[in-house]
């Protein structure tokens, strides 16, 4: 499928016309539905991949365990791995989901290193990208090292409410518990005291962050 012009300006309106014009030349355009894989620990990486709609959500990946939730990347960003291998086709060692539907636009591997040469918009939203996630990183190591689960719980709600723009989050405590690598009834009972302390509501299928 392809993409327009004005689906490239929309989002990525830091680029040069010309580099748009080759985006839309060589990209393909893919959809998928919510709760679709994208990419697989393990899934060889055969090309960059921007967000032109939706929201995916980043897993890393071990045998024996639930994935653990590190990021989302919404419309405008980049799957920062893409980009990473971009020189050479390497396995992915983190799995890529839709969490809403989503619009998915593949870039050849090839063209990584010379539009870092040619495009000046191209070469500052690659580092730009770079440094968001190495952010997104360094929170997580903080909130594991420095914080507690109830701590995490708390920030975990805050960034889902941020990615949806509400203050609603679905109720889903098996997610939650999986996301955090911890138990259901650990999210249970950390809920239960939040809600005691007037942090959020609990409803019947959703939470209310106050």
């Amino acid at each position: 499928m392809n993409v327009s012009i004005e689906q490239v300006e929309r989002q990525f309106p830091q680029f040069e016309q010309a580099l748009i014009l080759e985006i839309v030349r060589v990209g393909q355009l893919s959809v998928f539905d919510q709760g679709d894989v994208l990419l697989k620990k393990g899934q060889y990486i055969r090309s960059i991949l921007l967000i032109l709609d939706g929201t995916l959500k980043v897993y890393r990946e071990n045998e024996g365990v639930h994935p653990y939730y590190l990021y989302f990347l919404q419309a405008g960003d980049a799957c920062v791995i893409s980009l990473m291998f971009a020189s050479q086709q390497n396995v992915s060692d983190l799995m890529v989901k839709a969490e809403t539907n989503t619009s998915i636009l593949s870039l050849p591997l090839s063209v990584m290193q010379l539009w870092m040469k040619e495009y000046s918009g191209w070469n500052t939203f690659v580092w730009d990208c770079l440094r968001k996630r190495m952010a997104n990183l360094f929170e997580i190591m903080d909130q594991l090292i420095f914080h507690s689960m109830e701590d995490r719980l708390m920030y975990y709600l805050k960034v889902h409410s941020e990615m949806r723009q509400s203050k609603r989050l679905p109720f889903k405590r098996t997610e939650m518990a999986h996301d955090l690598n911890t138990s259901r009834e650990v999210v249970t009972r950390l809920l239960k005291k939040q809600s005691e302390k007037g942090l959020l509501k609990i409803h019947g299928s959703f939470i209310e962050i106050q």
